[in-house]
């Protein structure tokens, strides 16, 4: 859990960064937001009824160890944070606090033994076994995804935090996309979901759960405070004084008499680093280069005319290499298009971001310890959506990728290759339309550096990174002067870049591209 502080920082540290260029603002509609932890209330337990106060009696301590589903609850009343960042541990006077262990819950993978209905505020129906938290969205497939993206871990201790035992944190962007609650309000759903286990035998008493309060920066640079709720130029903390904070109490003994109830035994859901075995994929007359280290295989389909919903699943074989992400642009051979990106992975069980414009997508790949993983080989890493139109002509269409980057630790990046799928349109045959250009293998090579200068302004030779803002010539009324920024970074790798524009009156900025083609990364 020690280096994974530092992942959950710098995930706060970038929304913080985000929040930074809007001016400051105060919204009377929502002036306070906050955290409540408490038995998760839709779980199969006898306990989900019992909120903040939550009692185990000496006989059910007696008799085994006891599982507890719990959640934290995120209660605001305005759908418009950019980011989050809270954590907490446990306390008690008791010294078999020490064997209390909190276990995270993940929020992409089944937890229910059979799967549970539910309406969104827009009347759409659907069921899954995954828990449902506050926000999220449903595929045109009736896939129901968890919105935003998620930075969680757990430790036994984190002396940074100040937690002498058992610790969680967790982080959250709105991943550059606003959001909308899974039902009427966002205290329906639970903000994150874990386990409570209390060994057999726990000695009586109260166990706490409560917030681990501190600055996540640990060189003391930034001012990043969690637990924090961030929106547009405001921040909802402790000491601004706008933001609500339930703890939860567990006790155990005397003060929590013998329950009897038949209840459903709650669900544990246990995760594993054994990475599953690699599958090797093929497509006819096109099995792919065997030098790849990372194969993704866009699959084979038979549709017809006015299909508005081809459903297409992306499957990857990694060849035994575990990953941390992957940034992909997909294409797809005209009069095709793919009308919809799904917002979650079912291979690697995390949130997809897209960007359907320029038909990106990219992804975090890694286990409950935030080490380096391999994709689910049997389901689907990205899932499309494609519309035919009904004028399509019988014939065979590609559908592939334009760019195609996977890394793993140290920023280390594979080769790889994408077999094209064949989209098969009524009898089939071949168009007259061009095939999409399959993507180029990349290397594990480094780029080599750019050199930029700047007549007049060579910059500092002693900064490590370098920008350039370009010389342009133009004329008055142009309302679309197109200025690119380049980078060199000398050699040195970097992980991300904030920065604030300016530009000299009467001219004026009025659009920063959403794409960076230096980097591949949404902006």
């Amino acid at each position: 859990m020690k280096k994974l502080i530092s992942a959950a920082t710098a995930l706060t540290m970038a929304a913080t960064m985000v929040s930074s260029i809007v001016p400051t603002v105060v919204s009377a509609a929502d002036a306070k937001k906050g955290f409540s932890i408490e038995a998760y209330k839709e779980a199969d337990s006898k306990y989900s009824t019992m909120g903040n106060d939550i009692k185990v009696s000496k006989d059910d301590i007696a008799a085994g160890d006891v599982v507890i589903p719990c959640a934290v609850y995120l209660d605001e009343t305005t759908n418009d944070m950019l980011s989050l960042s809270v954590s907490f541990s446990v306390t008690s006077s008791s010294p078999d606090v020490k064997n209390v262990k909190i276990t995270e819950i993940p929020l992409s993978k089944a937890y229910f033994d059979t799967k549970k209905s539910y309406t969104t505020p827009d009347g759409k129906t659907f069921e899954t076994d995954i828990p449902v938290a506050f926000s999220g969205e449903l595929s045109g497939r009736g896939v129901w995804s968890n919105g935003g993206s998620y930075q969680i871990a757990t430790d036994p201790s984190q002396s940074v935090a100040g937690a002498d035992y058992y610790y969680l944190g967790c982080s959250w962007t709105n991943g550059g996309r606003g959001y909308t609650y899974s039902s009427a309000k966002s205290t329906d759903h639970p903000f994150l979901v874990f386990n409570v286990t209390l060994p057999k035998g726990t000695s009586e008493g109260t166990y706490t759960f409560d917030y681990c309060k501190y600055n996540t920066d640990t060189s003391g640079q930034y001012d990043n405070p969690t637990p924090m709720v961030e929106v547009a130029g405001k921040r909802y903390t402790i000491a601004n004084s706008n933001l609500d904070l339930k703890p939860m109490t567990i006790t155990v003994g005397d003060a929590a008499p013998a329950d009897t109830t038949t209840t459903t035994k709650p669900v544990v859901t246990t995760t594993t680093s054994k990475a599953p075995e690699a599958v090797t994929t093929t497509t006819a007359g096109n099995p792919g280069s065997s030098n790849a280290q990372i194969a993704f295989d866009m699959g084979d389909y038979k549709t017809v005319a006015g299909d508005d919903k081809l459903f297409v699943d992306v499957k990857v074989d990694t060849k035994g290499n575990k990953m941390t992400s992957a940034d992909v642009i997909f294409n797809i051979q005209s009069p095709l298009e793919i009308t919809e990106i799904d917002a979650a992975s079912p291979a690697t069980g995390s949130t997809v971001v897209t960007n359907l414009a320029i038909l990106g997508a990219n992804l975090i790949c890694t286990d409950e310890n935030s080490d380096p993983m391999i994709p689910d080989a049997d389901s689907a890493i990205f899932q499309l959506t494609v519309n035919v139109p009904s004028s399509t002509p019988d014939g065979t269409y590609k559908i592939g990728m334009d760019k195609c980057l996977v890394y793993t630790n140290g920023g280390k990046q594979y080769t790889t290759e994408v077999i094209n799928g064949n989209i098969v349109v009524g009898e089939g045959g071949t168009p007259a339309t061009t095939t999409p250009t399959p993507v180029t293998t990349t290397s594990s090579k480094a780029p080599e550096a750019v050199t930029t200068t700047t007549v007049g302004n060579p910059g500092s030779s002693d900064a490590q990174i370098a920008f350039d803002m370009g010389d342009y010539k133009t004329f008055a009324g142009n309302d679309k002067l197109f200025v690119d920024v380049k980078v060199d970074t000398k050699g040195n790798k970097m992980t991300s870049a904030d920065v604030i524009f300016n530009i000299q009156s009467p001219l004026e900025i009025t659009e920063i591209d959403a794409a960076s083609p230096a980097t591949g990364s949404t902006v």
